[in-house]
């Protein structure tokens, strides 16, 4: 009689444990190479700094393998500049399958300030606001 009990407890559990987590990636923007988008349930605001993640996905696989790139970014707020605190590649969309071990040219640690009249400024400034 128990064992009822017990797969009809499972069975609920299952329906209203919570599912995986997926980021909710927005669009920032496309080019006729690549999709770009910051995964806005990933931004963490601790006063002067935010922290995001963002998501590169190419449209075809590059001549590195990658198809996806993933950076996790700081934001200062106060200054609006940003740095980038992790970088990596995978070979398929959306930062799946196998991680890459390869380098970019973009600087990690390194702050910059973003150009007002680009998107990564606009970026940067809806982040500070969430």
């Amino acid at each position: 009689m128990k064992k009822p009990i017990i797969y009809s407890f499972i069975f609920l559990i299952s329906l209203i444990a919570p599912l995986p987590a997926f980021s909710q990636w927005e669009k920032i923007f496309s080019t006729d190479n690549a999709d770009f988008y910051f995964d806005n349930e990933s931004i963490k605001n601790t006063n002067r700094y935010v922290y995001w993640w963002d998501l590169v996905n190419y449209n075809e696989k590059q001549p590195d393998g990658s198809r996806s790139w993933k950076t996790f970014n700081q934001g200062d707020c106060e200054e609006y500049r940003t740095k980038t605190t992790k970088s990596m590649f995978y070979d398929k969309k959306w930062g799946e399958g196998n991680r890459l071990n390869l380098r970019t040219e973009r600087k990690i640690n390194e702050w910059r300030y973003p150009n007002p009249k680009f998107m990564s400024y606009g970026l940067l400034k809806k982040i500070c606001n969430y």
